[in-house]
């Protein structure tokens, strides 16, 4: 069997050729390991212990630990997040006094995912992140459907600092990765540099070849995605969880009570509607706490998946099959690492090749040829452009932080303040939309309109996220 899980992990590798690419295998009670690559072009050869940003995989980490919390009778499940949190707040103060740390442990808080803030507020003490979640308003009621949210991880991770009385990177080290020998395994960003060479570079592709990317931070985000890990540390917490919670030396980490809520069908996901795919061989799919639960093929697989710029990630595991994987990737937009995990779901069930890569890189094609529709119709030119005058200054939302446009030759741009890492964008004249900013890197756009009195632009209206009901409000400062 390790030579169709090998087969499989060689296949995505020359369909979508990622420079770097580590997977492990728990399979008939042994660890089995497929590397490829280099972690630079001029330094070693990578191997089960490269280190790779695993960006949303993380959250499972955190959601364990609310549980080893809950077990010491330090946290109710079912109460308030401002129990725990007094300073907390939501858009309202309806939401704010009802969202429990389940609704914030389950991805149906109401919502958007409002990501553009992951790069926008970058820098920000987690503490002050948490803070803007008041002026983000909800695009749907409190637990009526699944709508994925990084700031809500944030939220439960700022819980774990006030209820441990420690960082929680601190609580997830001496707690989980300890106990599970994951020494190669660090809970802030870029921390593995200055470790030694064994860490894989961000890269992207571009006309087809890789090349260096820009790496993210994103510790203001807490535990929503700052985890970083080899694949031999994340196949130990994979086998962990496909354990129940139970150590090696029998012990356990986390209680019975505990795996029913984080691998059990918490919130329901339309993923025919809400998916970015179709995949006929699930056949259902909901949101537990920190894991993706899905029914494939009848098989339960449990799992959670990771994007971050230059990386992918994927683990998880079947129960019922005494089966667990990791796949870590270092390649921007490419969903590598979900096709090498369907392949070896496939070799663990015993069926037949399904062409999971090839399937997979007709989706990204698809979904690449839709963004770049999607972002043409926005940027599409009107016949006389808009006039520029009056527009040039600073505008703040404070949900997403300082926007300042500038005006040159009657062009606009747009920058961040105070976040380097975010370059100015070109704000071009928009048919549909008065104007837009363009994010080409991204192959998408953030329609743009702006209020006047007396001649000069008070208020800008962003369309941030599709999935938000009004566009973002900056005023002019």
């Amino acid at each position: 069997m390790s030579n169709l899980y090998e087969a499989a992990v060689r296949e995505a590798r020359e369909v979508f050729r990622p420079q770097t690419l580590t997977v492990g295998v728990w399979h008939d009670g042994k660890e089995e390991y497929f590397t490829y690559g280099r972690v630079s072009h001029a330094t070693r050869r990578a191997d089960q212990d490269t280190v790779f940003p695993i960006a949303s995989v993380s959250k499972s980490f955190i959601a364990a630990a609310v549980w080893m919390l809950v077990e010491e009778g330090k946290v109710d499940i079912t109460a308030p997040v401002t129990r725990y949190l007094p300073g907390f707040a939501m858009y309202t103060e309806e939401l704010t006094q009802k969202l429990t740390v389940r609704d914030a442990l389950c991805h149906c808080c109401g919502l958007a995912r409002h990501d553009i803030t992951l790069y926008t507020l970058v820098g920000l003490p987690l503490e002050q992140m948490v803070e803007t979640i008041r002026y983000l308003p909800p695009s749907w009621p409190l637990g009526s459907r699944y709508g994925y949210s990084n700031h809500m991880f944030a939220t439960i991770s700022l819980l774990v600092e006030k209820v441990s009385g420690m960082p929680w990177g601190d609580f997830v080290k001496e707690r989980i990765f300890k106990p599970l020998g994951m020494d190669r395994s660090y809970t802030k960003s870029l921390a593995f540099r200055g470790v030694d060479d064994n860490y894989a570079r961000p890269r992207k592709q571009v006309n087809g070849r890789n090349c260096a990317d820009d790496t993210e931070i994103t510790d203001h985000c807490g535990c929503s995605g700052s985890i970083s890990a080899s694949a031999r540390d994340l196949l130990q917490w994979a086998k962990l969880n496909l354990r129940g919670g139970v150590l090696p030396d029998g012990t356990r980490l986390y209680s019975e009570e505990a795996e029913r809520n984080l691998h059990g069908e918490q919130t329901y996901i339309d993923f025919q509607a809400q998916l970015p795919f179709k995949i006929e061989e699930i056949e259902r799919l909901y949101y537990g706490m920190g894991w993706s639960v899905e029914r494939f093929r009848g098989e339960r697989l449990i799992y959670h998946g990771g994007a971050i710029t230059g990386f992918r990630s994927t683990a998880g595991f079947m129960p019922d099959k005494d089966f667990a994987y990791v796949v870590l990737a270092n390649l921007s937009n490419s969903p590598v690492c979900e096709a090498v995990a369907r392949s070896m779901c496939d070799v663990r069930l015993g069926l037949d090749d399904a062409d999971w890569s090839k399937r997979f890189f007709g989706l990204l094609t698809a979904n690449n040829e839709t963004a770049r529709g999607t972002r043409q119709f926005i940027i599409a030119p009107p016949e006389q452009p808009p006039e520029t005058r009056g527009i040039a200054g600073r505008y703040e939302s404070k949900g997403y932080g300082v926007f300042v446009f500038t005006e040159r030759g009657g062009k606009l741009k747009m920058h961040v303040e105070g976040v380097d890492s975010v370059r100015p964008l070109q704000v071009l004249p928009s048919k549909q939309f008065q104007w837009a900013i363009d994010i080409p890197n991204a192959e998408m756009a953030m329609p743009c309109s702006f209020e006047f009195e007396d001649g000069r632009a008070v208020r800008a209206h962003i369309q941030t996220d599709a999935e938000i009901i009004q566009p973002m409000v900056f005023d002019r400062l």
